[in-house]
């Protein structure tokens, strides 16, 4: 099970890497165009994933979730939103790479973002 997690966890870096690539392949007006996508534009639409993750992550590590709304911009710049995407991502793989056979035992509890409502999981 842990082997398997952490070729997820390198999969999603490879990934989002390749997601960045094109999204920097386009011009700044075409990146951040509302083409009508529930976040809006691209750029909004890599926020989301962005946001999504860390607040996963501070939920797997018994965390309180970010202050955050699931539309938040957290980096208005794509250079930066990148940098971040993948430092976090090298967080992620860190934080498998690093679980042991009692932590993929184990219950988590976490709040939902849209509604408060306390949710019991196992891993």
């Amino acid at each position: 099970m842990k082997a398997h997690f952490e070729m997820l966890a390198g999969y999603n870096a490879w990934a989002n890497g390749r997601l960045y690539d094109a999204a920097f392949a386009l011009p700044e007006d075409d990146y951040r165009r509302d083409l009508g996508a529930f976040f809006g534009s691209l750029h909004g639409t890599l926020n989301h994933i962005f946001v999504a993750d860390v607040i996963w992550l501070a939920r797997f590590r018994g965390q309180p979730n970010p202050p955050w709304t699931l539309d938040h911009n957290a980096h208005d710049d794509r250079r930066e939103l990148r940098a971040r995407r993948e430092a976090l991502d090298r967080d992620i793989q860190g934080y498998t790479y690093a679980l042991s056979a009692h932590d993929l035992k184990r219950k988590f509890s976490y709040r939902t973002v849209t509604k408060p409502a306390l949710v019991e999981q196992v891993v």
